[in-house]
């Protein structure tokens, strides 16, 4: 039931217009006021206030007044009854009504008048219902990006902390910035998970974490990357001497013995170090160096240190076999942009398989598309443009830990800045366990989720640590039709905002609905009128343009 406030000084008024109302629409309770005694003590029950403004101005001027100094949830849709001249319209729009309905008005107009009133009231209440909801869980979205940033088992930061505040260092270019990076890897850890079980590696590894604490200072950052990969960022550090004597000190944690459930564990670990800006003045290229760096003390031994220069530097990768280059030819992009300036956003990958179904009806299909996206990622590194690759990955997968695995070796494999990669989910509802997708983000990868509109709910969403939203064509293919709400896309765009998440809209297909998905505050597009599906030699063709207006 939608109650509505007439206020009028004409007694006829205040008599015909609840006839008329009921006459045209079902539904409303009216209730006529003609001093305004009923907007001393409006409510938020009140949907709306018909102001009779034919005969005298004042009035409604004084129930403006009135609506003004109220304390309400939301402020209640105006509508104008006014005369015939058009100055009385400009009047009308110029104090704020709604809508206007002329004086000498028909029951039809009225019934169109009341109609779109309503559909109004419904939406700002749905959207105000949404709003709540979303405000509900600000809490909770502020304390799962608060997790985002730390490992689940260590309490240290994890990989997204040093991208997104580490990384600044590497950004300021005032000569201040001075750090380094040791990267540490535990010797033989598998083994001793194997022997004793993994409960005895969590263990050992929230040990060792909390020995690298105490032996680095308080400006210093500790950070878990995965697995047994331990970062410590080294501030001010200005030589590689000062590396070298804090990297000792690092490889001194590992002297003593641990105690594990009264099993006495010697432990070794190795580290890789490099310098900034000296080895890079980026910091993903910095910590990957000093991977590089890792590696080569963990080939040479137990308890090595080693630096990075630049002879440790891996050759051009190699050509793609003769499988991944077919991958690639054959593979083809929804290519995404920016809806408010058109900027290439980067695209989704996908490939077929032998019978020429999608790659991305198996497990290993989809893993081979991921493939094709990294190593188009990798190709865009030289632009230093900031695209964001992805493929399609069902949630389900990640109920087994080797598909984690195999994303760690495919970002080795192809040398894809995990930054420009994503993961998008495809059915995220099916997911029970949310563990391993924070181990994915530690890795650094986007992490995006298709979500349909039947079955968007924000308090399943919210438990995943996304950094984008698709919207699939359900939410986006009746937007700018007359008539539609438009509440679902709004709602979807408050949580990604909530969450810090970029939304994308999937199968646009006209430049008025691109209109309305911007004003609706979407932040990409996908589909036809954004542009067609891309080979390679297209998506080729794009990253040499731009690489030329870079240079």
């Amino acid at each position: 039931m939608l109650k509505i406030l007439f206020v009028s000084g004409s007694t006829r008024a205040r008599d015909e217009f609840p006839r008329q109302a009921g006459a045209a629409r079902s539904g409303l309770t009216v209730i006529v006021d003609d001093h305004m005694g009923e907007l001393a003590s409006i409510d938020d029950e009140i949907a709306a206030v018909v102001l009779d403004c034919r005969n005298d101005r004042e009035v409604a001027e004084l129930a403006l007044q009135r609506l003004a100094s109220q304390e309400v949830a939301s402020r209640p849709f105006v509508l104008m009854l006014i005369g015939g001249h058009e100055s009385e319209k400009d009047w009308a729009i110029a104090h704020a009504a709604d809508d206007v309905l002329v004086g000498s008005y028909t029951l039809h107009d009225l019934r169109l008048r009341l109609a779109a009133l309503c559909r109004t009231v419904a939406q700002q209440r749905e959207i105000e219902r949404l709003s709540k909801a979303v405000e509900g869980v600000a809490s909770e979205a502020r304390q799962l990006r608060s997790l985002a940033y730390t490992d689940h088992l260590t309490g240290l930061p994890n990989r997204l902390y040093l991208d997104n505040w580490v990384s600044e260092l590497a950004t300021r270019r005032d000569g201040d910035a001075q750090f380094g990076i040791h990267m540490i890897d535990l010797d033989k850890f598998k083994q001793i998970n194997d022997r004793y079980g993994h409960r005895a590696g969590d263990i050992l590894l929230k040990q060792v974490s909390e020995r690298l604490c105490q032996n680095s200072r308080r400006l210093d950052i500790v950070a878990r990357l995965g697995g047994d990969e331990i970062a410590v960022v080294q501030v001010g550090a200005a030589s590689t001497d000062d590396l070298r004597a804090f990297a000792e000190r690092l490889l001194g944690v590992f002297r003593a013995e641990f105690l594990i459930d009264g099993n006495t564990i010697q432990m070794a670990g190795c580290v890789g170090s490099a310098l900034y800006p000296a080895h890079s003045d980026n910091f993903s290229d910095l910590l990957h160096r000093a991977d590089i760096a890792m590696y080569e003390a963990k080939s040479a031994g137990t308890g090595i240190f080693r630096l990075f220069h630049g002879s440790l530097e891996p050759p051009a990768p190699a050509a793609p076999s003769a499988a991944v280059e077919r991958q690639l030819r054959d593979a083809s992009y929804e290519l995404v942009f920016s809806l408010a300036g058109g900027a290439f956003r980067g695209g989704a990958a996908s490939t077929r398989g032998r019978q020429g179904s999608p790659a991305s009806d198996s497990i290993d299909g989809q893993l081979r598309n991921l493939r094709v996206a990294m190593l188009q990622s990798s190709l865009w590194k030289k632009t230093t443009y900031p695209v964001v690759f992805s493929a399609t990955v069902q949630a389900s997968a990640f109920a087994d830990d080797d598909v984690l695995y195999s994303i760690r070796d495919l970002l080795r494999e192809t040398g894809a800045d995990p930054a420009q990669c994503e993961v998008t989910l495809d059915e995220p509802d099916d997911l029970a366990e949310v563990d391993r997708l924070h181990q994915l983000r530690e890795l650094g990868v986007g992490l995006g989720a298709h979500i349909r509109i039947e079955t968007f709910m924000l308090q399943r969403m919210l438990r995943l640590p996304l950094t984008r939203l698709h919207l699939d064509r359900g939410f986006t293919e009746t937007t700018a039709q007359a008539g539609n709400s438009d509440v679902l896309v709004e709602a979807a765009v408050l949580f990604a905002r909530s969450i810090r998440a970029r939304t994308v809209a999937c199968g646009v297909t006209a430049r008025e609905q691109a209109e309305a998905l911007l004003a609706l505050g979407v932040d990409d597009m996908a589909g036809p009128y954004a542009a067609p599906v891309a080979n390679s030699d297209a998506l080729a063709a794009r990253r040499q343009r731009i690489a030329a207006d870079q240079g």
